[in-house]
């Protein structure tokens, strides 16, 4: 039987060439983490902690918010700024996030969902504070297809494909995707007012379609 080598304080489950711990551990960020560990590494479902600073570790991603009348271009899921505590709940494989879990940033925003290799991958649902959120499949940390609902409920848009645009540092809509926008009546987003299904390019309305009014009941091709 293997004896254990020093390491954090926990219940050892021992086997002839490994050793699992359920601990606490505090890793060389300060972040404290609570779970299970295998050779020394967080592996299985864990709890870790760490706090952000001013001068802390920062997502290369930021926001960038692009209104047009026939662009639709949401802010991406990213580290939003400011100070406080971070965590993540969830499963672990080999000291990285695997799995499903739960993961907050300082000001609130969520995301629940899946988890590979370290990054939002698969099934996950991304909600920020000011109400803005998508649901869909993501690509090694980035949206891959599904729908974004706009913080003031007026615009939801799916997209079988998301594109990522650097210049820009925000989601294009590129390929198959439907558009819709919410009627203002008396000051209040009312009934959904207009919807376009159709073919996108470069987060613009591009290709074949259809744009209806809900309102008249009438529609009409776009096309090339």
């Amino acid at each position: 039987m293997t004896t254990p080598s020093p390491g954090p304080t926990g219940t050892a489950l021992m086997k002839a060439t490994e050793v699992a711990f359920v601990a606490s551990q505090s890793d060389e960020s300060g972040g404290v983490y609570s779970g299970r560990l295998l050779n020394n590494k967080r592996d299985g479902n864990g709890v870790l902690t760490w706090r952000v600073t001013a001068n802390g570790p920062a997502d290369p991603v930021r926001t960038q918010v692009v209104h047009g009348s026939a662009q639709i271009r949401p802010p991406p899921p990213q580290v939003p700024e400011g100070e406080g505590e971070c965590s993540y709940d969830g499963e672990w494989r080999d000291g990285m996030m695997h799995g499903s879990g739960v993961y907050r940033w300082p000001d609130g925003t969520t995301y629940v969902g899946n988890w590979r290799n370290g990054k939002r991958h698969g099934e996950g649902l991304w909600h920020r504070t000011d109400g803005g959120w998508f649901e869909g499949i993501y690509l090694d940390n980035k949206w891959k297809s599904g729908t974004w609902h706009d913080p003031d409920g007026a615009q939801m848009t799916y997209a079988e494909s998301w594109v990522w645009n650097a210049e820009t540092s925000s989601y294009q809509v590129q390929g198959r995707g439907v558009h819709r926008r919410k009627k203002v009546v008396g000051g209040k987003y009312g009934v959904w007012d207009t919807v376009y299904d159709g073919d996108w390019a470069g987060g613009l309305m591009h290709g074949r379609g259809t744009l209806k009014s809900l309102e008249t009941g009438e529609g009409r091709i776009r096309g090339l």
